[in-house]
């Protein structure tokens, strides 16, 4: 669930709940009520792992009514996303954030934050073979994509990603090989070198 700062409008995003296969469903509220006419699926045939039994979905609004939605998907091994705008209510289609995780390499979470100064954002998310992913929004693509860690504990919710108030965002996850937690910074322009915090062992 998103809400935007400068209205009452907010969405919903969910995944189906089916034993293998479903879909990504997003709706808008206005304030009073969830609008028919604003809801959509945003793709069919995604793994429940996008959402139902994993945190696979996320959704950050922009400052100016737009909102962004991620999720990650079996088909192609990828995380997605798909932009509402708030001044037409309409939805793009639906594009991918991330080049492929490789072969049977799927994407399990995923984790959007908002520069509070910009309409920049930034995603982390581990996949099935224990790499952590960091990608930038600049404003209008995705890039910056890379891959910071190939000992992360995928299989569980480990990760976060928040901006400072300086415009830099830090993600974090747990190296299932240290025992752990580590963090990136990306400082604008580009990521930094992992880091180990020396007293988080689990």
């Amino acid at each position: 669930l998103g809400c935007d700062s400068n209205s009452d409008e907010c969405i919903l995003v969910q995944a189906a709940t089916t034993a293998t296969y479903g879909g990504v469903y997003a709706q808008v509220w206005n304030g009073t009520s969830f609008i028919n006419n604003y809801n959509v699926t945003l793709m069919d045939g995604v793994s429940d792992y996008s959402a139902s039994t994993l945190h696979g979905i996320d959704v950050e609004y922009f400052d100016n009514g737009n909102a962004m939605v991620v999720f990650t998907s079996y088909i192609g091994d990828k995380i997605k996303y798909a932009i509402w705008n708030g001044t037409s209510k309409t939805w793009s289609g639906v594009e991918n954030v991330t080049n492929s995780f490789g072969a049977g390499y799927h994407p399990y979470f995923v984790e959007l934050a908002k520069d509070p100064n910009s309409n920049e954002m930034a995603m982390v998310a581990p996949d099935a073979g224990h790499d952590i992913h960091v990608a930038i929004w600049d404003g209008t693509s995705w890039g910056n994509e890379q891959e910071v860690e190939t000992s992360g504990l995928g299989t569980y919710y480990n990760i976060d990603i928040v901006y400072q108030q300086n415009g830099n965002a830090m993600a974090t996850w747990l190296d299932d090989v240290l025992n752990k937690m580590e963090y990136v910074i990306w400082n604008g322009t580009s990521w930094s070198s992992s880091i180990t915090i020396s007293d988080s062992e689990r």
